[in-house]
């Protein structure tokens, strides 16, 4: 199955699953790889809404491992994404503003969390 047949619901799930089981065995090269490549299948064949779903997700795994710096920069690129598609307004926004709020807390960063 070629990615043009795939959803970009399962391109990001196979991504996700692949870099989970790389990040966990430590071959983080081999897992960033992974990453760019869904990106530039993503850019190429889906909508900026599907980007923001899988930053949002790559954020998830880091997150769920303590690596909160690191869960950071998707968790922003997907707000940033959503901001500019969706508006401050909108759910998925302000979903986005949580998980970026999360990582503040988890990191002790309260003034920044309430911002």
């Amino acid at each position: 199955m070629n990615t043009m047949t795939k959803t970009a619901e399962d391109v990001i799930h196979e991504c996700v699953e692949k870099f989970s089981l790389l990040f966990e065995q430590g071959d983080v090269a081999k897992a960033k790889e992974t990453i760019d490549e869904t990106l530039e299948s993503l850019t190429t064949g889906f909508g900026k809404d599907q980007i923001a779903d899988f930053l949002v997700m790559l954020g998830d795994v880091f997150f769920q491992n303590s690596h909160f710096k690191e869960a950071m920069e998707p968790y922003k690129g997907a707000l940033e994404i959503r901001l500019e598609q969706l508006g401050d307004k909108h759910p998925d926004t302000a979903k986005s503003y949580e998980t970026v709020g999360k990582v503040f807390v988890k990191e002790d960063n309260f003034e920044s969390a309430e911002e």
